[in-house]
C-alpha cells in the first residue's frame, strides 16, 4: 500500500464504487460513464416523483424531481461521450429557472456513474455494484443492482457452481435500457417525437408504478 506495503489475499471483493481500486488492480478501464448533477432543495413539497423529457435541453436523457421528507432532489444526467456535461449543466440551470425552482439554499451534488459492466468474477477477485459497472446507462440508478450483485458474489464465493437468476435479470434490465438509450442517441430530430410517445406511456398507472419502484 502506498508503495511501501504488500497485502496478500485468498479472495478479494471490490465493492468500492465508480473509482474502484480493485477494478484498477484488475486493469479494467471505465469507458462508459454518466455524469449526474443534482440539487437538494429544502422545503415542504408535494411528495411526488416527476420525470421530465426534453430533447432540446437534456438530449437523450432527462431531469427528475425526487421527493424526500423535508426536501426534494432535482437533477439530471448524461453520458459525456455523447452529450457535453457543460452543455447539460447550462441547460439544467435554464430549466430550473423556467420551473421557478429556487436553489439559493440548495446543496449541489455531482458525481460520475459507471455503466461499463465487463463481468463480476475474475479468478479469485470479484466486483460488485458500481465497481462492476452495474448502474443503468439510462437512469443512472443502481441500488438494486448493487444489492443483487453483492449477494451473488457472496453466494458464489461459498458455492462456485452457484448461478443467480436475479443477477441474470439485472443484466437483462441494464441491457434493455442501454439499447433504448442508443436508439435515442441515434434518433436525431426524431428524438422529440419518441419522447412524446414516452410521455404518453408514462401516464399509464402501471408504467408509473414500475418506474417508481425502479428508483426506490
Amino acid at each position: 500500500m502506498n508503495g511501501s506495503e504488500s497485502l496478500a489475499f485468498k479472495i478479494l471483493v471490490g465493492a468500492d464504487g465508480v473509482n474502484s481500486i480493485v477494478r484498477r488492480y484488475l486493469k479494467i478501464p471505465v469507458e462508459k460513464r454518466l455524469i449526474g448533477i443534482q440539487y437538494l432543495v429544502p422545503g415542504d413539497f408535494e411528495p411526488r416523483l416527476e420525470i421530465f423529457l426534453n430533447s432540446r435541453l437534456f438530449g437523450p436523457w432527462y431531469a427528475w424531481i425526487f421527493p424526500h421528507k423535508d426536501s426534494i432532489a432535482v437533477g439530471t444526467v448524461c453520458a459525456p461521450r455523447f452529450y457535453p456535461a457543460k452543455k447539460l449543466k447550462e441547460n439544467f440551470h435554464r430549466w430550473l429557472r423556467l420551473r421557478k425552482l429556487d436553489i439559493s439554499n440548495a446543496i449541489y451534488q455531482s458525481w460520475p456513474i459507471s455503466y461499463d459492466y465487463r463481468g463480476f468474477r475474475f479468478g479469485n477477485v470479484f466486483l460488485a455494484g458500481e465497481a462492476a459497472g452495474l448502474a443503468s446507462g439510462l437512469s443512472g440508478e443502481g441500488i438494486y443492482q448493487s444489492l443483487v450483485s453483492g449477494e451473488t458474489v457472496a453466494r458464489t464465493i461459498l458455492d462456485k457452481s452457484y448461478h443467480s437468476a436475479d443477477f441474470d435479470r439485472v443484466l437483462h434490465y441494464n441491457d434493455v435500457q442501454l439499447r433504448f438509450i442508443k436508439i435515442l442517441i441515434k434518433a436525431g430530430w426524431l428524438r422529440g417525437a419518441i419522447q412524446a410517445l414516452i410521455i404518453m406511456a408514462l401516464n399509464n398507472p402501471v408504467i408509473q408504478k414500475r418506474i417508481s419502484n425502479s428508483f426506490s
